[in-house]
């Protein structure tokens, strides 16, 4: 069995290739802790390399969210999170004959905003 491609991942196995005899190049990852007997021993050759270098683990650069996604974020939040803390104060209040109490759902509003933030707009070109 040969492998290539090592890399390791970020919770210190290895992610790679295998040849396998009857489908070719198959992805795998090797861990000391596998389950089967071969794959702790296919671990230990690769750390000991029998198969080459190991690339160390590269952190994948963090893509921001697009405004599209952003409000896409926050509309599900708000359908799920503060809608319904809006509807029981509206329900209360129409039930208790008093002006609703919007003090909790204006919290999870302002939660949302926090936790998904618009994008600030571009600083405009100076000619």
């Amino acid at each position: 069995m040969d492998a290539r491609e090592l890399r390791f991942n970020k919770y210190g196995s290895v992610d790679c290739e295998l040849e396998h005899p009857d489908f070719g190049w198959i992805p795998f990852t090797a861990s000391p802790d596998d389950p089967e007997k071969h794959g702790r021993e296919l671990y230990e050759r690769i750390v000991a390399g029998d198969f080459g270098d190991i690339a160390p683990y590269v952190e994948p650069e963090h893509v921001p969210f697009t405004l599209n996604q952003i409000q896409e974020l926050r509309r599900i939040a708000y359908i799920s999170e503060s809608d319904p803390i809006k509807n029981e104060a509206d329900y209360d209040a129409l039930v208790n004959g008093t002006a609703p109490d919007y003090t909790a759902w204006l919290a999870a509003v302002a939660a949302i905003k926090a936790r998904y933030p618009l994008p600030a707009a571009p600083e405009p070109e100076v000619a």
